[in-house]
């Protein structure tokens, strides 16, 4: 947290708002593991998670001690009347400021105690860098916000993740399934609002931070849309300080209404063999991209031995979601909505992008405008369908791409070519096998049942999809449809919420066989 927090101060002027997220015993131990014993204060250890009056006691012994530099401050009390208190460190005159606030969420133990650390390591380490870093910069810091949450998950039992949400007090006065609180909507944030706007001048602030807890990662704005914030690209270089160069943003080009077609690489060790996922080509199949992201997560922070291997094994090419208008229609307008959003005739509106490759194109039922799956006017006559395309061909070196797959949803399959014919590819009995480890390593967590075969013998037939397309004309040797559930509910394209970690779980699994079997052929 040290050499992150260091690399964040060093440009005050991106105004970062950063949200820092971290494995909880993970960082306490780490926390523990760094902390000399000359900071052991009394109440405050680092042993244990403390107790809000700890903090607090703590705290007044801090002010205490070195009340050269230290002031605290309190932003008003909460529903429960408890004060919600902070301190601000400054060491010289004339520096702007950082503002972090912490254990908004009653839950995220370790914040608090990441933020007491960060606050002795300020105040008393003798290292040379954490010393500009506190000198360099004002620190204004809340060790807990949601005070009254706080406090309710010690008075029960180790609340677990989702019944914490509903029980601290910034969750009750709102939905938290529905996601419907709003900015200034509680006290809390109401009270902060005001001390900032009260307290602190306009633009002395630089950079402001909520600290969280269960992710292992940087977020920037925004939460409540897809557009970038001006300073995205000061951001991101703000947040890659923080992690090895494991992750690599990119982006294909822009869909038909402008919006950015974003992906990213994660790559682990050199000279390895390459993975490309594309995911959410049909807007509906909301499964795809969060399953997607699901897998980049546990690609990158997962400590399972078998995680591990899989992430290390290749090169991952993802594209979370493909027809980005399309996805963005389905969330504003129409949940079921298919296609992109380019108008295909006067009167409809709409291509089928995963009929729109440029291989075996076109069929009888594919050329009307008004079908949901309308091939378009010629192949590759789509934006998004284009820029995927250039992009593998212009960025990714021949032949290094092994595996491609299309994540789709939800007849629960695992397809290899071909769509346009019932006639097996030549390789057929290795896709099988490769299809089948997917299906058999995946079914034991959930005892979910994927099919396997070509897509033109469990779907139908048509053609120009891009499993096909990748397979014929890159010739990347192990071609994937995998359909993801939903297959026999009454809504097979509306997935619960509560069914994305099971779906995500299971598919991890999935690729672990996969992966196996496509090593024991040699292709990586």
């Amino acid at each position: 947290m040290e050499n992150s927090m260091n690399s964040l101060v060093q440009d005050t002027n991106c105004n970062p708002y950063a949200q820092i997220m971290a494995d909880s015993k993970k960082s306490l131990l780490l926390i523990r593991s760094l902390v000399p014993q000359k900071f052991n204060f009394p109440l405050f250890d680092w042993t244990t998670y403390p107790k809000l009056s700890e903090i607090y006691s703590w705290l007044d012994l801090i002010i205490a001690k070195r009340s050269d530099t230290v002031a605290g401050f309190n932003i008003g009390n909460s529903p429960d009347g408890h004060l919600i208190r902070g301190i601000k460190i400054s060491f010289k005159p004339g520096n702007k400021a950082i503002f972090i606030e912490s254990n908004i969420h009653g839950k995220d133990g370790i914040t608090s105690a990441a933020a007491t650390y960060l606050i002795t390591k300020l105040l008393f380490s003798e290292n040379s860098d954490i010393r500009d870093m506190a000198a360099s910069i004002d620190w204004w810091i809340i060790p807990v916000l949601d005070v009254d949450g706080f406090i309710y998950t010690y008075e029960k039992s180790n609340p677990d993740f989702f019944d914490a949400c509903r029980k601290s007090h910034y969750s009750r006065k709102h939905q938290c399934n529905g996601l419907e609180v709003t900015f200034e909507s509680t006290p809390e944030i109401e009270l902060l609002k005001k001390f900032i706007d009260t307290n602190i001048p306009k633009d002395y602030i630089k950079i402001y931070i909520g600290l969280h807890s269960g992710v292992q990662t940087v977020l920037t704005p925004y939460c409540n849309m897809e557009e970038f914030p001006p300073n995205y690209n000061q951001l991101m270089f703000v947040a890659k300080a923080q992690y090895p160069e494991i992750v690599t943003s990119f982006d294909i080009g822009r869909s038909y209404e402008g919006r950015l077609i974003r992906g990213v690489k994660l790559s682990f060790k050199p000279d390895r063999k390459a993975i490309f996922i594309e995911s959410n080509i049909h807007a509906r199949e909301w499964i795809t991209s969060a399953a997607c992201t699901y897998l980049i997560m546990s690609l990158l922070f997962s400590r399972d031995p078998d995680v591990r291997e899989l992430a290390e094994s290749l090169d991952w090419w993802i594209i979370p979601v493909l027809n980005v208008d399309g996805f963005a229609y389905s969330h504003e307008k129409e949940r079921l909505w298919r296609k992109s959003r380019r108008p295909a005739s006067p009167d409809c509106i709409g291509i089928d992008l995963n009929r729109n490759f440029n291989y075996k194109w076109s069929c009888k039922k594919c050329t009307d405008p008004s079908s949901n799956v309308y091939s378009g006017p010629h192949p590759e006559s789509e934006p998004e369908v284009q820029q995927l395309i250039q992009f593998i061909n212009t960025n990714i070196p021949e032949g290094s791409i092994k595996i491609y797959v299309a994540l789709h949803s939800a007849a629960q399959a695992v397809l290899v070519p071909w769509t346009h014919t019932k006639v097996p590819p030549k390789n057929y009995e290795t896709l099988m096998y490769v299809a089948k480890a997917f299906a058999e390593a995946l079914y034991p967590r959930y005892h979910t049942k994927y099919r396997c075969g070509s897509s033109a013998n469990i779907l139908k037939m048509f053609s120009g999809g891009s499993k096909d397309w990748a397979y014929a004309v890159k010739r990347i040797p192990i071609a994937f449809t995998i359909e993801l559930p939903g297959r026999g509910r009454p809504k097979p394209f509306e997935l619960p919420e509560k069914e994305i970690l099971r779906a995500g779980a299971e598919m991890i699994n999935g690729f672990i066989g996969m992966i196996k079997a496509v090593k024991e052929l040699g292709y990586i």
